[in-house]
């Protein structure tokens, strides 16, 4: 009995001791992996608590038994693919069965994106009915034709947008697929009849009333001619009259000047007379006589 309960305490020490390695290891991780593996660990070591001595020697000294059949999550994962393999081939049967049913009936409605008819290359225009009015499609808005320029090949234009009426008489107006050329009629040419020139009679009175307009003609022109000049010269004349008041004024200036210095050389020739008269006057040899 003492045996078996320091082999049971060996064991219970042993498991702490892991526990706490596991532990010590993942510590410091946070990833969903580490949480799991510690939750696993935890779990092995608390159902390993529960078992006997008997349950415990038991399972150490039978034989290891290895799986040979497919585990479950295996057999799991294979049967949802048959399942999905079944849905995808019997999706595909419905699809094929939807195509070989659009292929029976004859409809215009084919889900392909509508070609794109460059303006350089094709005239677009409005399809119309015999008595030419337009029609419309299928969502409200007016059909249209498009007819290359080199070729004059007609195509339809979104023709998911086309009523079976208008797709009928499309075949019917375009049976080759080509658009001809209306031919336009060429207009008569009107004869225009030759009309007579008749020469006028002269009047010998309008001959004499066209040379007297002639004549006031230029009658008006030279008197037009003649103020222009007149104007002319009295522009030039009041000119030179400012010129030459300008001119008096500065000759009177200068005049003023001359006649200014004239009299002051005249008082200074007089003042140096005078003064000469009285050194004479006042001179010693003239006192002494």
């Amino acid at each position: 009995m003492l045996l078996v309960l320091i082999y049971l305490c060996l064991i219970y020490l042993c498991l702490i001791y892991l526990c706490f390695i596991i532990i010590r290891k993942l510590k410091f991780s946070d990833s969903d992996k580490t949480i799991i593996i510690q939750t696993q660990t935890l779990n092995k070591i608390l159902i390993m608590s529960t078992y006997t001595i008997e349950q415990l020697t038991k399972a150490m000294n039978d034989p290891v038994v290895h799986p040979t059949e497919p585990r479950r999550s295996k057999l799991e994962a294979i049967n949802r693919m048959r399942a999905s393999a079944a849905v995808a081939v019997e999706l595909a049967s419905i699809a094929k069965k939807i195509h070989q049913h659009y292929e029976k009936v004859e409809t215009p409605l084919k889900f392909v994106k509508s070609p794109s008819y460059s303006p350089k290359e094709h005239t677009k225009r409005r399809f119309t009915t015999d008595a030419k009015e337009d029609i419309k499609g299928l969502n409200g808005h007016f059909i249209r034709i498009a007819i290359n320029k080199e070729s004059r090949k007609v195509y339809m234009v979104n023709v998911t947008n086309w009523p079976k009426e208008s797709i009928v008489l499309f075949k019917e107006r375009f049976p080759t697929g080509l658009a001809v050329k209306a031919v336009r009629a060429v207009k008569a040419v009107k004869v225009v009849k030759a009309v007579k020139v008749v020469k006028a009679v002269v009047n010998p009175i309008s001959l004499i009333v066209k040379d007297i307009r002639q004549a006031s003609k230029t009658r008006r022109k030279n008197m037009s001619i003649k103020k222009k000049s007149h104007s002319n010269f009295k522009r030039s004349l009041k000119k030179s009259r400012s010129d030459l008041k300008k001119k008096w004024v500065i000759d009177k200036r200068h005049n003023k000047h001359v006649i200014r210095s004239a009299k002051a050389t005249e008082a200074l020739g007089k003042e140096m007379e005078r003064r000469k008269k009285f050194d004479v006057k006042f001179s010693p040899q003239s006192v002494r006589c």
